[in-house]
C-alpha cells in the first residue's frame, strides 16, 4: 500500500478538526504551518496506521459526497415539482378565466334551450288534451245516446203507429200484413227515426267544424312568427302586432242575446227616467210573454206526428248521400201537397205502397157475429 502524501496528510487533519476552509483559504496557508503539523501527525502514526485511516476517511468522505449528492437532487426535484405546480395552477386559472365567457354563453344557451323545449313540450300537450276533449267523443255519452235513441224509437212506435191502442180498437194484437215491399219500406221508415237527431246536428257540427279548421289553417298560415293557440305569450320584442279583436253582433230575435239586452237596458234604466222605465219594462215583457207563447205554439205544432213526418222527410236520404225526395216538394205551403207529391216519389221508387189494414169495431163485430154463426 502506498505511503500517504503531505495533501493526505492536511487533509486528515482538517477532517478531524470542527473548522472548514474553503479551497481558496486553503491554498493561501503557510507551507511553514502546514509541513510543521504534516511532520508531526505523520511521525505519531505508523504506516499500517495511516493507511487503514487513509481508506476510513476516504470512505466517509465517499459516503459524505454520495449522501449529498442524493439531497441535491432531491431538492433540486422538490424545487422543480413546486414550480410546476405553480405554473400548471397559474396556467390552469388564465385558460379558465380566458374561456369563462364561452361557457358561460353555452350554459345559458343550452339552459334556453331546455325551458324552450319543456314549454313547447307543456303547450303541445295542453294543446292536445284541448283538442281531444272538443273533437273526439265520449263513449260513454255515445253509449247513453243509442240507449235513449233506442227508447225513443220504442216510444214513437208506440204513440204515433199506434195510437188507437188507448181507444180499445184492437184486441191487444198488432200486426203487419205480410208483403215485403210493405215491411221494407216500413223498416226504412224506421230507420230514419234513427237520424232524425243526427241530420240538422250533424250537418251544423260538420259545417261548424270545417269552418273552424278552415280558420285555423288560414291563421297559422298568416302567423308565421306568432300563434295564439293555445297560449299567445308575450311580445318579445315588439315584434307582434295589436291583436284585432272582433265585436260581438246583437240580434234582438236570439234568446240569448234578448236576455242579455233587457239586463243591459234595465241596468241603464235604474239611472233615471222611472216613468219611461217603466212603460219599458210593461212593453218588454209583454214582448217576452208573447215570444214565449209563440215559441211554445210552435213545439205543440212540431210534436204532431204529421208535422214530424213532413220535417224528417226533408232530411231524407241513400246511403251514399243523396235526397230521397227532392227539396223542390218543400216549398208549397200546403202539408197535404206534399204528402201527395212525396207518395208519388216514394211510388215511383219503391213501388206502390200497400198501407197497414187495421180493423174497426165494425169488423170486429162481423167477426164475432161469424164465429158464433159457425
Amino acid at each position: 500500500m502506498p505511503r500517504p502524501s503531505t495533501h493526505d496528510s492536511i487533509s486528515i487533519q482538517l477532517s478531524n478538526s470542527s473548522v472548514t476552509f474553503e479551497d481558496d483559504q486553503c491554498e493561501n496557508l503557510d507551507e511553514e504551518f502546514l509541513q510543521r503539523k504534516c511532520f508531526s501527525l505523520s511521525s505519531n502514526l505508523t504506516r499500517v496506521q495511516s493507511v487503514l485511516l487513509d481508506y476510513k476517511q476516504f470512505k466517509a468522505a465517499r459516503t459524505i459526497q454520495r449522501y449529498f449528492h442524493r439531497w441535491l437532487v432531491r431538492d433540486h426535484l422538490r424545487k422543480l415539482k413546486k414550480s410546476a405546480v405553480i405554473i400548471q395552477k397559474w396556467w390552469r386559472r388564465f385558460q379558465a378565466q380566458r374561456n369563462l365567457l364561452y361557457v358561460a354563453e353555452t350554459a345559458l344557451q343550452s339552459a334556453s334551450l331546455a325551458h324552450y323545449e319543456t314549454s313547447a313540450t307543456l303547450i303541445q300537450t295542453l294543446y292536445r288534451g284541448w283538442w281531444s276533449r272538443k273533437h273526439i267523443f265520449d263513449l260513454t255519452m255515445l253509449k247513453s245516446v243509442q240507449n235513449t235513441l233506442a227508447k225513443d224509437l220504442i216510444h214513437t212506435l208506440v204513440k204515433y203507429l199506434h195510437s188507437t191502442k188507448d181507444s180499445d180498437m184492437l184486441p191487444g194484437v198488432y200486426t203487419i200484413r205480410d208483403s215485403g215491399t210493405c215491411l221494407k219500406t216500413l223498416e226504412e221508415l224506421m230507420s230514419t227515426f234513427g237520424f232524425r237527431y243526427y241530420n240538422a246536428q250533424a250537418c251544423y257540427k260538420m259545417s261548424k267544424t270545417l269552418s273552424i279548421v278552415a280558420q285555423g289553417r288560414k291563421a297559422f298560415t298568416a302567423t308565421l312568427h306568432f300563434t295564439d293557440i293555445p297560449y299567445p305569450g308575450f311580445n318579445d320584442r315588439g315584434f307582434c302586432s295589436a291583436r284585432q279583436y272582433s265585436t260581438m253582433s246583437l240580434n234582438t230575435r236570439d234568446p240569448d242575446h234578448f236576455e242579455f239586452i233587457h239586463t243591459f237596458l234595465s241596468g241603464r234604466r235604474k239611472v233615471g227616467m222611472t216613468i219611461t222605465a217603466k212603460f219599458e219594462q210593461k212593453m218588454a215583457n209583454l214582448a217576452e210573454e208573447n215570444r214565449l207563447n209563440m215559441l211554445i205554439k210552435r213545439d205543440n205544432k212540431k210534436k204532431g206526428f204529421m208535422k214530424r213526418i213532413y220535417l224528417d222527410m226533408k232530411n231524407w236520404h241513400y246511403s251514399n248521400g243523396d235526397r230521397i225526395l227532392p227539396i223542390r216538394l218543400f216549398k208549397t205551403t200546403e202539408m197535404s201537397v206534399v204528402l201527395e207529391s212525396a207518395q208519388k216519389t216514394l211510388e215511383s221508387i219503391f213501388g206502390e205502397l200497400e198501407p197497414c189494414v187495421c180493423p174497426t169495431n165494425k169488423d170486429i163485430s162481423y167477426l164475432i157475429y161469424s164465429l158464433n154463426d159457425s
